[in-house]
């Protein structure tokens, strides 16, 4: 075979190759910039209690959430499952912060000054000690902190307490993963700092501030099971934005719109993240941006005014909030259909 002949074919080869690779990445890059769409739901209302705030949701599509008795105006915590909504027993007034792949749902009572797992079936367990509770586990383990005195992470196990230690100062946990792991924020000796950390086999890990910020505070608000943590950090002038720490580097997130900076309340296993802006917008982080949650609903979405809040995502990428819908506020689920 000629030369020329085979240098044309191996050229015409190379050049195949070369635009069969621009494709993928082109397709790619178009995957990757694809909004995704959810489909919204109001959580339906038990006879006698509405729901209008969900705070968490688990793997399983459980909702814990508060709700508001429709005669006497009184708020009570919810567990929502499989379609409907179910008062939580001896919940008048409660705070409701976490829920669990077993369903037990962590709050706290203010009348009582006292945290409580309400467990899935039905009972109620006291978190005893003076500490005002902020996350829960599978195994039951609930992370809080201190109110009486000097703030301290502490974590609980089955009724034995742990001082988690600090960075130098005082110390608060936010929230605490299956394996045990805790996030949360410890002060420095010279008091001019705090930073985020992560918790784990009896060992504080200082996850340091945002790079090249020049800010002075970092602090974890939720952890993954890869323990991944998300917050916020500040820069040198104080603003204060979200960051995610992947388990080496902390990095900013970017803001709704190029502009508007959000606080995030939940990540999942994907580091897909939920959190509000200072306008009450709901947002989602995902794949290196960050959308205006209301912006990608279906049809579903029509009668929604506005999506106000969103507090906790589940592994599956289903999103739990508050918005306004038909002039209420109202607790939402919404499910990614793309």
């Amino acid at each position: 075979m000629p030369t020329c002949w085979t240098s044309a074919r191996r050229r015409a080869s190379i050049a195949c190759v070369g635009s069969l690779v621009a494709l993928c990445a082109t397709l790619a890059a178009g995957a990757a910039a694809a909004q995704p769409v959810y489909k919204i739901h109001v959580l339906m209302a038990k006879t006698g209690v509405r729901p209008f705030l969900a705070w968490d949701i688990n793997n399983q599509g459980e909702i814990a959430g508060v709700g508001v008795r429709t005669e006497s105006r009184e708020e009570v915590g919810i567990r929502y499952r499989h379609g409907a909504t179910t008062e939580l027993p001896d919940s008048i007034d409660a705070d409701i912060f976490d829920i669990n792949e077993g369903g037990d749902i962590l709050g706290w009572m203010f009348l009582e000054a006292r945290g409580y797992l309400w467990h899935a079936d039905g009972t109620r367990e006291k978190i005893t000690g003076d500490i005002r509770p902020t996350g829960v586990n599978s195994a039951r383990q609930v992370v809080g902190n201190t109110w009486i005195g000097v703030g301290r992470a502490v974590l609980w196990d089955h009724g034995v307490l742990t001082d988690l230690g600090d960075l130098g100062g005082s110390s608060e946990a936010s929230k605490i993963n299956d394996a045990g792991h805790v996030t949360g924020v410890s002060w420095l000796g010279n008091g001019a700092e705090s930073h985020a950390f992560v918790w784990r086999d009896g060992v504080m890990q200082d996850l340091g501030l945002l790079p090249g910020s020049g800010g002075w505070y970092s602090g974890g608000s939720a952890i993954n099971e890869l323990d991944h943590v998300v917050g916020r950090a500040n820069d040198r002038n104080g603003n204060v934005m979200p960051m995610l720490h992947d388990g080496t580097t902390m990095r900013r997130l970017p803001p709704l719109d190029g502009s508007e900076e959000f606080e995030p309340s939940a990540i999942n296993i994907h580091d897909e993240v939920v959190g509000t802006t200072a306008t009450s917008r709901a947002v989602l982080y995902r794949r290196g941006h960050t959308y205006d949650l209301k912006a990608l609903l279906d049809a579903s979405g029509a009668r929604w005014e506005r999506l106000t809040r969103a507090d906790g995502i589940s592994d599956q990428g289903q999103i739990v909030g508050t918005g306004r819908v038909d002039g209420r506020l109202r607790a939402f689920i919404a499910t990614p259909v793309k």
